[in-house]
């Protein structure tokens, strides 16, 4: 399966940079962290910074689903992906596939791999 990509690319967060970072260190060790690391500053998606506004509508978001535990880092992506109108998700993380936004929560993210 091939992942068309939006115009704009690859965008992410500095928050999903470190989660991913993190996580590539402890899993494949630091080599493979500062790859990864390296890709991104090379141009491999475009990092987008978290506003207050990420931050205050990512509070509203994770208690506003109490029954499922959203970190700050889904929050806030959740948050940010909104304000950018972005609907597709690179995620095997099932949160993703839960959230709904918009009006009366009928609006989802599109997340790959399907």
């Amino acid at each position: 399966m091939a992942l068309r990509l939006a115009p704009r690319g690859l965008v992410t967060s500095e928050y999903v940079l470190v989660e991913a970072f993190i996580l590539i260190e402890a899993r494949l060790g630091a080599e493979a962290a500062l790859r990864f690391w390296g890709g991104i500053r090379a141009g491999a998606a475009l990092l987008v910074g978290v506003l207050g506004r990420d931050l205050a509508q990512a509070w509203s978001i994770v208690h506003a689903w109490p029954d499922h535990r959203f970190g700050l880092v889904d929050a806030t992506s959740f948050a940010l992906m909104e304000r950018l109108g972005i609907r597709d998700a690179l995620s095997l993380d099932d949160h993703f596939r839960i959230y709904r936004f918009g009006e009366r929560r009928r609006s989802r993210f599109r997340v790959y791999p399907a």
